[in-house]
């Protein structure tokens, strides 16, 4: 890490660079999606909140789960000025607890992801799923309420691209569902009390693998599932696959013990990866964002599910889902994107069930 650390220090010497920092903790903020106001993304926050001016129009937004959307005018920011986002406040979802052994917690939960090739929003996917988390290993299970599903189908290169083999043909929640897991229950992670009841973790005893700071009524976490490595290699259904970024991030409730803390404790959930894909020298850039509010929290047992039709197939999700019970969404966790949600109906056309 500190090799990094050194490598960054003259990067960032030479860049004309702003940094994004919490309004409440003053930590640097990584993985803030940077957009213009066509949703394009421009680029994301770096480890230590770094922004690169250079790749940024005259305007520009900020979009992060955790904070408000903020609008970047770069002829009025200096080289290393501070910008300061807002925190959202979220109501904690309702806790139903049993005293009887179970075997599932049951997450009602409100959920988003996002796909972007080359930077352009290529998938939008938002709706209403209940998780079923097995008290134990690790065979998620859902049955899905409702989903809007929407593909861009307007971009000429997208077409062009969805068209190819060089990326998979899904809107992003097959791969939510398939590898982007709860909270890792990784025996490599260690936590490293810090001061005012924050913590740093390590991985396999080296530290700088992310942070946990208390602010307000929650804590919020940032875990660097690439950590100590930069890039990660590897391949699938004939694609050849470079990692550049795996980031898990979570908030807590503020009296959460993190000695004994389960699967499904969490307020909300994001989960980013950015790679480059590549299939017969092709080679095309993809950004996913995967994201959780749950509502209800419930502790079950398996009689509890006779009745009630699961799935555990992890097949790509092509089409919307039982569009017509698509509920109001709360207030709590109607959680604006106005650039992403300005393309509905334009760029982003709504996939038929």
């Amino acid at each position: 890490i500190m090799k990094y650390l050194f490598f960054l220090i003259p990067f960032l010497a030479k860049a004309q660079t702003i940094i994004l920092l919490d309004s409440l903790t003053h930590q640097p903020i990584p993985s803030v999606l940077i957009e213009n106001e066509k949703g394009e993304l421009l680029t994301l926050s770096g480890e230590k909140g770094e922004v690169n001016l250079a790749l940024l129009g005259e305007t520009a937004y900020t979009s992060h789960l955790s904070f408000a959307p903020k609008k970047i005018i770069k002829n009025k920011l200096k080289n290393g000025q501070s910008l300061l986002l807002t925190s959202r406040e979220y109501s904690l979802p309702e806790v139903i607890i049993t005293k009887k052994p179970y075997d599932y917690t049951c997450l009602k939960s409100y959920i988003r992801t996002f796909v972007y090739s080359e930077n352009t929003p290529l998938y939008y996917t938002e709706g209403w799923v209940d998780f079923y988390v097995p008290k134990k290993g690790r065979l998620l299970k859902y049955k899905i309420i409702s989903l809007r599903c929407y593909e861009n189908t307007k971009n000429e290169k997208l077409i062009a691209i969805k068209k190819g083999v060089s990326i998979a043909g899904s809107n992003g929640l097959i791969n939510f569902l398939t590898t982007n897991y709860f909270p890792l229950d990784d025996k490599n992670y260690k936590l490293i009390p810090q001061e005012a009841g924050n913590f740093s973790i390590s991985y396999r005893l080296q530290d700088g693998a992310g942070t946990i700071y208390k602010k307000g009524n929650r804590y919020s976490c940032t875990l660097n599932l690439l950590f100590p490595k930069k890039t990660k290699e590897g391949s699938f259904a004939g694609r050849k696959n470079t990692i550049h970024n795996i980031e898990l991030y979570q908030e807590f409730p503020s009296y959460s013990d993190f000695n004994s803390l389960e699967k499904t404790d969490f307020i909300s959930y994001r989960y980013l990866v950015n790679m480059d894909t590549s299939y017969k020298k092709k080679t095309i850039n993809i950004t996913s964002i995967s994201e959780i509010y749950p509502v209800e929290q419930t502790k079950i047992r398996k009689e509890d599910l006779k009745g009630i039709s699961l799935e555990s197939f992890y097949g790509g999700m092509l089409h919307s889902v039982y569009i017509e019970k698509f509920p109001e969404l709360e207030e709590n966790i109607a959680i604006n994107i106005p650039i992403l949600q300005s393309l509905i109906g334009k760029d982003l056309t709504l996939i038929p069930e």
